[in-house]
């Protein structure tokens, strides 16, 4: 409060948004390295016991020094407070990024928001969604029961790591952000 007034202080992102920058297609070196920063950043949100439930490029800002910061936390939820919509039938996120479990409105935990991070690593690498339909519905029954999208060739070395993210069955996923981290760590070895 000044004078009367209230005011708010929030960050500036002069770089905008991951959707943004998308707009524009990304290298494979620089996908790999914004899916390395935002596993980070989920990790970070995992540890403090939280599941965002809505990472979406749009969620994802960039700051000019190549961080990325996650932002719009107004679904998210704490693990230790259970992780169930709060009304039967109603579902809450994004239907291109859901999981399949969220699309289901089913129990949520971790591995729900590396699945939206591995719909979001595969737009990073070929500049398109990876199920597309003419309703919300259509879009989250592909999220439930198509099959893992297939990476163009030239990207084919990507694919286990997409499955790992994307997989239908949450148990056939990366167990956390570290365990993904990890991972590309290995694989960089």
């Amino acid at each position: 409060m000044h004078e009367g007034r209230e005011f708010i202080a929030m960050e500036y992102f002069p770089c905008g948004d991951l959707k943004a920058r998308l707009q524009n297609p990304l290298s494979e070196h620089e996908a790999m390295d914004f899916l390395r920063r935002i596993a980070a950043a989920l990790a970070a949100v995992h540890a403090q016991g939280i599941l965002h439930r809505d990472l979406k490029p749009p969620n994802i800002m960039l700051r000019e020094d190549g961080q990325v910061v996650l932002i719009d936390f107004g679904i998210s939820k704490n693990i230790d407070h259970g992780t169930r919509s709060t009304a039967a039938g109603v579902l809450r996120g994004s239907p291109y990024y859901m999981s399949p479990e969220q699309a289901q409105g089913l129990e949520l935990d971790a591995r729900s928001d590396l699945y939206s991070l591995g719909v979001i690593f595969y737009e990073m690498l070929t500049g398109s969604k990876p199920y597309l339909g003419t309703t919300a519905m259509e879009v989250l029954q592909l999220h439930v029961s198509g099959a893992v999208p297939e990476l163009p060739p030239e990207l084919a070395q990507h694919q286990q790591l997409l499955e790992g993210m994307m997989a239908k069955s949450r148990e056939e996923r990366f167990a956390s952000a570290n365990d993904l981290l990890a991972s590309l760590d290995q694989a960089a070895a």
